[in-house]
């Protein structure tokens, strides 16, 4: 009788599990996103930290942030990817950045507030800056190569992004967190 409701409560324990990594996707992909351009990468890490945090779910706190304690495997997910391919790395956000998103994760369940919080605020960059952010995540170019088709250095592009991504993600952040508290 004992070993059934252990299976019972090991099953119960897994559907849990899955169901949060499913409600937790759409951010948790995001985050990876906006830190790795290359959808396919951004993909395998993503199905890296759900292997991580499969193995490491009998270790999970409940009392913790589900969304919290994903976000930090993913962020050192991120940096390991970043580690392993140094040399296809572009730019990155700072880590305290990085640390600050993954502790303060603003994402709802349903994302309908952060994709009109994403688009209010990429409509306040200028058009240039939208630019080059969609050359450097959408298109996976480097800052050399935007450089050469927008006319700016290098240097000057890696600035630019740096800059705007932590203006999108200070400003979606000011966005979710008002709605919130609605």
């Amino acid at each position: 009788m004992e070993d059934k409701e252990e299976m019972n409560t090991q099953e119960d324990s897994r559907a849990q599990l899955t169901e949060l990594i499913v409600t937790h996707r759409t951010a948790l992909l995001g985050f990876i996103l906006g830190q790795i351009p290359d959808a396919c990468a951004a993909e395998d890490v993503f199905q890296e930290v759900c292997l991580v945090i499969s193995r490491k779910w009998d270790s999970y706190d409940p009392q913790r942030s589900f969304r919290a304690w994903a976000f930090g495997i993913a962020k050192n997910m991120v940096k390991k990817h970043w580690e392993r391919n140094q040399r296809d790395r572009t730019v990155l956000m700072e880590d305290e950045v990085l640390d600050q998103i993954a502790a303060n994760p603003v994402w709802e369940e349903d994302d309908t507030a952060e994709k009109a919080a994403l688009r209010d605020c990429l409509s306040r960059l200028s058009e240039k800056v939208r630019n080059i952010l969609c050359m450097s995540s959408l298109d996976d170019e480097k800052p050399r190569v935007i450089g050469e088709r927008v006319g700016w250095s290098a240097r000057s592009v890696s600035v630019s992004l740096v800059r705007a991504k932590k203006a999108m993600m200070d400003c979606i952040e000011r966005k979710t967190a008002s709605e919130a508290r609605r």
